[in-house]
């Protein structure tokens, strides 16, 4: 059990950074997990986009803002 990104960052080898910029799409809803993996995400909304923006933890919000972008 880990108690935080460095500590998973040590034990894997990671880079620090890289650990914590993937620990924040956990945050992601369900919803936009399986359109992701189904491909079905508008096209603007990248890996790249998810990593350099702060987007809404709270799932009603990250549904208005993936909703704003190009489908």
């Amino acid at each position: 059990r880990m108690t935080s990104g460095v500590e998973i960052a040590r034990q894997e080898g990671l880079n620090q950074s890289s650990v914590n910029e993937l620990l924040r799409l956990t945050l992601l809803s369900p919803a936009n997990v399986q359109a992701l993996l189904a491909g079905h995400q508008p096209k603007t909304l990248t890996l790249r986009w998810l990593k350099n923006h702060a987007f809404p933890a709270d799932w009603a919000e990250q549904r208005e803002v993936f909703g704003a972008f190009d489908r």
